[in-house]
Order: structure tokens, then C-alpha cells, then sequence
């Protein structure tokens, strides 16, 4: 029988971000790593876009133009100030760790995740995903 899935690592020199410093950045280029499903049962914070960490590794190798078909957004550069969140912060360090792992050099963790979110009173709105 196994038990939950191991906390991912922790990489050194983690750079965090906090609700406040969020939205307080209207620069910042948010990565919501939750599935689908979660995103619809849930809401998505404004202007979040909608990366599912399952297909990160993989995406992230697409072409410019494939990615924006797939996605709806263009592909992020390597230097884009972006910052990871999920629903409660597992999937969000992972997908930090990719970033950095893919030489991301402007990323943030944000630790706290949409669970943090609601609780600090964020706004949430349904997702809206790009016609296919």
C-alpha cells in the first residue's frame, strides 16, 4: 500500500512570492499547474494561465505557434517573470523545479497556492480555455 506522494524538493535558493507581492505586480505572468477538471470545480485567479503540470515537460518543447494554438497564450521566454501556483503548493514547487531544471530564470514559487488565494479574499472567476 502506498502512501502520498512524496514532497517534491526543495531547490536552494527557492525565490517565493506572497499574495500581496501578486497583487501588487500586474507584470507577472501566473502559471495555474492544477488539471482542468480542478480548475473548473474550483475558479482560476484573473489572468492566470492555464498550464496543467502534467503536460509541462513535454509543452515547453513545442514550437512558438504550437503553443500558442494549444494554449492560447504565447510561449513563455526563459527570462519571463512568471510564478507558479496550484491548489495548495505541491504541483506549484514542482513545476518551479521544471522551470528551473528547463533554465527558467525569472520564476517564482508561490507557496501558498489558490488555496491561499481564497483565503486572503483573492477574486476567482471561472477559467476560460482557447477554442480548439
Amino acid at each position: 500500500m502506498s502512501g502520498p506522494p512524496a514532497p517534491p524538493p526543495v531547490i536552494e535558493g527557492t525565490r517565493e512570492i506572497t499574495y500581496q507581492e501578486i497583487t501588487a505586480n500586474k507584470q507577472l505572468e501566473i502559471l495555474d499547474v492544477r488539471t482542468r477538471e480542478e480548475q473548473e470545480e474550483t475558479g482560476v485567479i484573473p489572468g492566470a494561465k492555464l498550464f496543467s503540470f502534467k503536460q509541462m515537460d513535454s509543452d515547453l518543447s513545442l514550437d512558438d505557434a504550437s503553443f500558442m494554438s494549444k494554449y492560447g497564450f504565447a510561449k513563455p521566454s526563459l527570462d519571463a517573470p512568471l510564478v507558479t501556483h496550484c491548489g495548495k503548493g505541491g504541483r506549484a514547487r514542482r513545476a518551479y523545479n521544471l522551470l528551473h531544471e528547463k533554465g527558467f530564470t525569472n520564476h517564482r514559487l508561490y507557496a501558498g497556492s489558490f488555496q491561499d488565494w481564497v483565503k486572503n479574499g483573492g477574486d476567482v472567476v471561472k477559467p476560460e480555455y482557447p477554442k480548439q
